[in-house]
């Protein structure tokens, strides 16, 4: 599927993650939402791009640093 990305495919995408790491940010919804086939779950790589892009995923990701960098 042209422009579409497998879970295994969006955890590579993102830095080499796991299809688990993908698993437990859409339970979180976390990540946006994919698209059910028959084949499981896709998404498409121009949704991930914009969601990359949002300036709340990258506040996300400065909180989670800040309490990353603040437990002992």
């Amino acid at each position: 599927m042209d422009g579409w990305l497998s879970k295994k495919e969006v955890g590579e995408y993102l830095g080499g993650k796991s299809p688990r790491t993908v698993d437990r940010w859409i339970a979180k919804r976390i990540i946006p939402q994919g698209k059910r086939f028959p084949g499981g779950l896709f998404w498409r790589k121009d949704i991930i791009d914009q969601w990359l892009a949002a300036d709340q995923y990258a506040t996300k990701c400065t909180k989670a640093l800040k309490l990353r960098e603040a437990t002992p």
